[in-house]
């Protein structure tokens, strides 16, 4: 764990990988964060899967609906990191210090698999699907996991990567909880400098109209004309089509964030 600071910017490396600037990661936490909660029917209880360094929840606990969040995250450094670092704290409102918060450290597959609670709203925040450890927690069985924790009412939200950068892993993603159950899916995408076009999608089994957005609480960037866009995708990056979904035993999204990414750094360099 390495967090920097320069002037204003605070930064945050998990194993030389970005998580966040504090230049815009409101960008990438209200988008994540209030969208699906503003949608969600009830929002009494909250689970976060990732997003240990608070930010996520910070956003969450905006609603005065809420009672209870709990946050899994594999690493407790990042926890305590979250609770003691003055930047840090104060960078997330001390929402780890906050008494509605719960945090656990474990992975997040196996808390979902072990916990038998429900929640009105799940948001993954997860690293993206680098390696195999990563892919799984964005497989078919995952997101099945993810469905029985839910409320009937209950809305899913997760990060996708970027549609720009790793176009065919974010429709993959997109592909895969669909194949996971749920009824309605709602990709979107926004940018957010520190990492450029960045994908999202909200599922749930009832019906919603997320890109009808009206704000009631004070933001940073959402706004009703901005999250109307956010759903519409411009021709190259829309859905490639064939895409298989990604699975425990057949991890295609692994193969297609890997790809992606290495096309992409040719076009660069070139």
């Amino acid at each position: 764990l390495v967090l920097t600071k320069n002037k204003k910017d605070v930064r945050l490396y998990i194993n030389r990988i970005i998580q966040f600037s504090s230049i815009d990661e409101y960008r990438y936490h209200e988008t994540l964060g209030m969208l699906p909660m503003q949608n969600a029917r009830y929002k009494k209880n909250v689970l976060i899967l990732g997003g240990g360094e608070g930010l996520l929840a910070r956003e969450v606990l905006k609603f005065p609906q809420v009672e209870t969040v709990t946050i899994i995250d594999l690493d407790e450094e990042v926890f305590k990191l979250a609770r003691e670092n003055i930047h840090l704290k104060t960078l997330n409102n001390g929402a780890l210090l906050n008494p509605k918060v719960t945090t656990i450290a474990q992975d997040a597959m196996t808390f979902l698999i072990e916990s038998e609670n429900l929640y009105d709203v799940i948001i993954a925040d997860l690293p993206d699907p680098s390696n195999d450890a990563l892919a799984r927690l964005y497989s078919t069985s995952f997101y099945t996991l993810v469905q029985n924790h839910l409320t009937p009412s209950g809305i899913f939200a997760t990060q996708a990567a970027s549609p720009f950068h790793t176009r065919n892993a974010f429709w993959c993603i997109k592909e895969t909880i669909a194949a996971s159950g749920f009824e309605n899916l709602y990709p979107f995408h926004t940018y957010v400098p520190s990492f450029g076009d960045w994908g999202f999608v909200i599922a749930t089994n009832v019906k919603i109209t997320p890109s009808d957005y009206e704000p009631i609480l004070t933001t940073r960037y959402l706004s009703a004309d901005l999250v109307k866009k956010m759903f519409f995708f411009p021709k190259d990056i829309t859905h490639p089509g064939n895409l298989n979904v990604n699975k425990l035993d057949q991890p295609n999204l692994l193969h297609y964030f890997l790809a992606d990414w290495e096309e992409f750094s040719k076009e660069v360099k070139n």
